[in-house]
Order: structure tokens, then C-alpha cells, then sequence
């Protein structure tokens, strides 16, 4: 492995400790596509996972308040900050990483 490879992974994870990310919850439901279409003008880096349909992950912090205004108001959920792709409070790493 060259000297160039080596620092670009180190730069590579150092930014993935150091993102900022914005977990959404639903407990016992899911997200539906529409609601992921409104979300890309709050973040353009949208992520689901098949086996964890009650989640949704944006790149950035966001406000539930923030969240709730893209989506026109709906359903009853949770918006919890997190740092870090190493972060307990993530369901699975997200695609956009």
C-alpha cells in the first residue's frame, strides 16, 4: 500500500467518525417512499435499510421541527442526533457512507 492510499483511508475514516447524522425513528411502523422524496431538500443523502423499515438516516443534524416541516406534519416518530458512523444510536451504517 503506497503512502497516498494510506492517508486518503485515514481522511476517509476520520471524516466518517466525525459525520454528522440525523437518526429517524418510528417505532413499530415504517417509512414509506413518499415520505423519503420529501426529505431530499432537507438532506440529499437519504438512507433505508430493508431490515430496519422503521428507520431512516439523514446526513446532517436536523431538528424533529425541521423534519416535520418537509413532511407536511404525519406520523409520530423520533429525531435523535448522532456523530460518527461508530455511533450506538445508528440502526446500519448507512448506503451514503
Amino acid at each position: 500500500m503506497n503512502i497516498f492510499t494510506n492517508l486518503l483511508e485515514r481522511q476517509m475514516e476520520e471524516k466518517a467518525r466525525e459525520m454528522k447524522l440525523t437518526v429517524l425513528h418510528r417505532p413499530g411502523g415504517r417509512w414509506h417512499h413518499a415520505e423519503m422524496l420529501r426529505l431530499f431538500p432537507l438532506s440529499a443523502e437519504v438512507a433505508s435499510h430493508p431490515q430496519h423499515t422503521e428507520y431512516i438516516i439523514l446526513l446532517g443534524h436536523h431538528t424533529k421541527e425541521k423534519v416535520l416541516e418537509v413532511l407536511l406534519g404525519g406520523q409520530q416518530f423520533t429525531a435523535t442526533q448522532v456523530t460518527g458512523i461508530e455511533s450506538k444510536g445508528l440502526p446500519f451504517i448507512p448506503s451514503f457512507m
